[in-house]
């Protein structure tokens, strides 16, 4: 009898007893490092505008000639065709507008004005309207990455000097939220207008763009679930 009172009243507490205890609060330490890195370049993405009128007959080939223009204009990277748009006009000729855009290395850009020119023709014109000098997709990954990088060690010199000055509290990295800007590039946009800009005044030129990363760090210390877990087992012994 005393046994079967014994395993009712272990079968009553049982649930209280193995119930899900919640962690204790966590020693937060949060902090917020900044960062910059200048992103270098020595190419830009050039903007190219192509006007064609032509009869239905020179339709079939309209992009392998606006290819064959591009690529003696440049043959140095390959050209993209973003727009493409048709109309016919009042004499009946199919009207063309098309864009195209390449990344070029900056020496090869002042004699570009004076190639399209050269490559125009009646019912065929070239005309450079833009030049980007900034970076590069890829080079402003690249530079976000290293960035990173250097946050991550400021981050780890941080967490070390925190926890020589408080060894007993276990700090760790409990948090980052990173937030990467682009500073806008000044002057970076520029039309080649002036026909006086030839390749004999115009130096190679390297153009930069600043990226700046902001970490919100957050610091945990684990000694009072440590205490926590050091009670419960003497508890449990």
């Amino acid at each position: 009898m005393k046994k079967l009172a014994l395993c009712s009243f272990l079968l009553v507490i049982s649930p209280v007893l193995f119930a899900e205890i919640p962690p204790p609060p966590l020693n937060i330490v949060s902090f917020q490092i900044q960062d910059q890195q200048w992103v270098n370049s020595s190419s830009a993405k050039v903007y190219v505008a192509i006007n064609i009128s032509t009869n239905a007959a020179g339709l079939k080939d309209v992009h392998e000639k606006m290819m064959e223009k591009l690529n003696k204009l440049s043959s140095l990277a390959e050209w993209h065709i973003t727009s493409f748009s048709r109309s016919e006009d009042q004499s009946g000729l199919e009207k063309i507008v098309a864009r195209a855009e390449v990344r070029l290395p900056d020496t090869a850009l002042s004699p570009l004005r004076e190639k399209a020119k050269q490559l125009s023709q009646p019912g065929f014109a070239l005309e450079i309207s833009n030049i980007n000098l900034s970076p590069s997709e890829e080079e402003m990954q690249q530079a976000q990455s290293e960035l990173r990088a250097k946050v991550y060690q400021k981050i780890n010199t941080e967490l070390a000097n925190l926890n020589k000055e408080f060894p007993d509290q276990h700090y760790v990295v409990h948090k980052i939220d990173f937030n990467l800007a682009n500073a806008t590039p000044q002057n970076r946009l520029i039309a080649f207008a002036a026909a006086e800009k030839s390749a004999a005044n115009v130096p190679a030129m390297q153009f930069s763009q600043r990226v700046y990363a902001i970490a919100q760090v957050e610091f945990a210390s684990d000694s009072l679930m440590r205490k926590s877990h050091s009670k419960l087992a003497f508890s449990n012994f």
